[in-house]
């Protein structure tokens, strides 16, 4: 073989390995990027079962917080509405079966409606402690968004024998709204309701009776009241009254004039 036929081989060769290089490269960097991907899937895969599984156990192992369950218990008593017979609405039919027992009716939304306060009794919260934890009320704020000495007073007598609140007695200012509300503490004194000695206190699973029991001034007052609650070691706040849709108490006498509503002549009547 000529020296020029061994040159032209060799030129040939180094065009060929030209060719084959670029396509070499692309090759090794698509098979290391595969494999980069397969080890980081593989590596999430093992974290996930390793933190993603412990999680999920936590999840399934753990409950949520214990609450206690605070209601306001249903109003059903006589009523003293800021009104005079001239101004009161014709109040909502109720069945004949309930005829001398319908303030529980006429309580749903119609003495709201008329600003009207239950008569000789006072607002009562259920307390409802959970099965697992006992509930302590540690405290209990006053707000009062208005007073006021109404110009007419009727007594609307719709129920018979209604008698006083039962539970304990949460007793508050409304004239001081500030103060301390006070309870009767075992040796039979009124005290603060503060902790670690004066406070109320709810065994698990049972339900007590909180009667908020109002003083002032001879008015009307619209206010609310906000308890705090310890339930398993957590704090809970329960508010019930608000500038819109307040508690009502009327703290002077009972009016002397009693009406109760006739629907057969549509008017009210005077009982006494």
């Amino acid at each position: 073989m000529g020296a020029r036929q061994r040159k032209e081989r060799r030129r040939r060769a180094a065009e060929r390995r030209q060719r084959d290089e670029p396509w070499l490269s692309r090759r090794s960097v698509h098979i290391t990027i595969a494999a980069t991907v397969v080890t980081i899937i593989g590596i999430g895969v093992g974290l996930v079962a390793l933190f993603g599984g412990q999680g999920a156990t936590s999840q399934r192992g753990s409950s949520p917080p214990a609450r206690a369950v605070v209601q306001l218990r249903p109003r059903t008593n006589n009523a003293v509405v800021p009104k005079s017979v001239g101004q009161l609405s014709q109040p909502p039919r109720y069945p004949v079966s309930d005829r001398g027992n319908q303030c529980h009716i006429w309580w749903q939304h119609w003495f709201d409606t008329q600003g009207a306060a239950e008569a000789q009794t006072n607002p009562t919260i259920e307390i409802r402690a959970p099965a697992r934890a006992p509930v302590t009320v540690t405290a209990a704020t006053i707000d009062v968004f208005r007073s006021y000495e109404p110009r007419y007073r009727l007594f609307i007598n719709c129920v018979a024998g209604a008698g006083p609140s039962p539970g304990t007695l949460l007793s508050v200012n409304l004239e001081r709204p500030n103060a301390r509300p006070t309870i009767v503490a075992d040796d039979g004194r009124d005290q603060p309701l503060a902790l670690p000695d004066a406070v109320i206190s709810v065994e698990r699973g049972r339900t007590e009776e909180v009667a908020v029991n109002p003083s002032g001034a001879r008015r009307m007052y619209e206010w609310g009241v906000t308890l705090t609650l310890v339930v398993d070691q957590r704090t809970q706040t329960v508010t019930f009254g608000s500038r819109q849709h307040p508690l009502r108490s009327w703290l002077g006498d009972i009016p002397h004039d009693s009406f109760d509503y006739d629907f057969e002549s549509q008017s009210w009547k005077q009982l006494r």
